[in-house]
């Protein structure tokens, strides 16, 4: 009987997300790629290692996905939880063109602490988008 070692098992969970990156990339739903971002995100994120880049490029593509620039949907609202961070809640409620939101990425904060028990790391945020319609 073989025993798989911990960097094996780690190995072959990169390759698995890796190659449903590369099968989802190539069914052409922006919104797929997205789910698949945030969940190499979380993955880097449960590791202790520095996740921003990947959870904004998730939020990136799900902005493009859900509301292009010139689209119907002109401004994006940030909403978030009662019991975020510091850090989320001075962008809670903030509204931004969907140009100046793919420019900024104000989600996650580069300070977020979420609502995890690790504040030496960024924590998850559990902020997102949401259209803003004109009454």
């Amino acid at each position: 009987m073989r025993l798989v070692t911990e960097q094996q098992a780690q190995e072959h969970k990169w390759s698995e997300l890796n190659a449903l990156l590369e099968t989802t990339k190539k069914s052409g739903s922006k919104h797929d790629v997205a789910g698949v971002l945030r969940l190499h995100a979380l993955e880097v994120f449960k590791e202790g290692r520095d996740h921003l880049a990947l959870a904004q490029k998730a939020q990136r593509t799900q902005i493009l996905a859900s509301w292009p620039p010139g689209g119907i949907i002109g401004r994006l609202r940030i909403i978030g939880c009662a019991d975020s961070c510091p850090a989320c809640q001075e962008v809670i409620g903030k509204v931004f063109t969907v140009e100046e939101a793919l420019k900024e990425m104000p989600i996650p904060p580069k300070n977020c602490t979420g609502s995890t028990k690790r504040p030496e790391q960024h924590g998850w945020c559990r902020c997102c988008w949401v259209p803003e319609i004109d009454d």
